[in-house]
């Protein structure tokens, strides 16, 4: 069935046992209806745990799909086709997932600290991400509006191209010639 898609880390700065919560709080509708799928190397320990945040958030089995390690290759196509991409990382780096599934045109929303803002380049498609509520409200609402979800595709897309490895060492060599 449909999927909404999380990739990246598992430690407790990814915030992924808040996204289960956050799903377990959005309509039945939804969740019979799609999948929440987190799309990462996982060890034994670390699913067991997911697992169990998923049963104390009382997901139904098969709400939730935990994948473990897929080839680049594979996590490309996943990114295509999902439904929507969720990245609700409290802090971190650059985001650097959230902009591959922008360029592989999977509208995209994510936390709205760190860098993620400028990444994904859209006050709408941001949330609270110490707010398992406000995460459930975004993702209700991208998963129930079909024009806000091609909006947010086209737009991720056009973000995309802004950040290119080329535009980033012309930044850097000019930061350094600067000084």
């Amino acid at each position: 069935r449909p999927f909404v898609m999380y990739t990246g880390g598992i430690d407790p700065r990814k915030n992924i046992a808040r996204l289960i919560e956050a799903w377990s709080k959005l309509p039945p509708d939804i969740r019979q209806s799609h999948q929440l799928a987190l799309v990462c190397s996982v060890q034994p320990n670390e699913r067991a745990v997911l697992e169990d945040a998923a049963r104390k958030a009382g997901l139904a089995p098969g709400e939730l799909a935990i994948t473990g390690y897929v080839p680049e290759a594979d996590l490309v196509h996943l990114y295509r086709i999902c439904k929507l991409y969720v990245f609700p990382s409290l802090h971190g780096g650059f985001g650097l997932p959230a902009l591959e599934a922008m360029r592989c045109g999977a509208p995209v929303i994510g936390a709205g600290n760190s860098s993620i803002p400028e990444v994904i380049g859209r006050a709408d498609a941001l949330f609270d991400a110490t707010s398992a509520d406000a995460i459930a409200a975004s993702i209700g609402h991208v998963l129930r509006d079909g024009a806000f979800r091609a909006d947010l595709a086209r737009h991720g897309l056009r973000q995309a191209e802004k950040f290119t490895w080329q535009r980033s060492a012309r930044t850097a060599l000019e930061a350094i010639e600067s000084l």
